[in-house]
């Protein structure tokens, strides 16, 4: 959630754009630019924006990681399965669709 102290208007930053800089950098909170009352635009300092990214990236990349290890347990478990005969045929499948 922003705070309320980081949504102003576009014609605030257009009129002190120096202040709105420094309070990006000091607060490291993104900014809500608003035009008529309305959200319009988001500001965040570039240092902070690149860590969001490096942290996003890095999360991706861990939720892809447990994704193909996930589907590797559940390939052994299928050919475990398999192999010990607990398994239905297609054909049987299609038979009992077929009903």
């Amino acid at each position: 959630m922003i705070p309320v102290d980081q949504i102003h208007a576009l014609t605030h930053f257009q009129q002190n754009p120096a202040g709105c800089l420094a309070q990006l950098h000091a607060t490291r909170q993104p900014m809500v630019l608003t035009v008529d009352g309305e959200a319009a635009l988001v500001l965040e300092a570039v240092d902070v924006f690149q860590e969001h990214q490096q942290r996003l990236q890095a999360a991706e990349a861990e939720v892809a990681a447990l994704k193909r290890e996930l589907l590797h347990r559940d390939v052994e478990l299928g050919i475990t399965q398999i192999r010990q005969g607990q398994f239905v045929s297609a054909d049987s499948v299609f038979a009992e669709l077929g009903d």
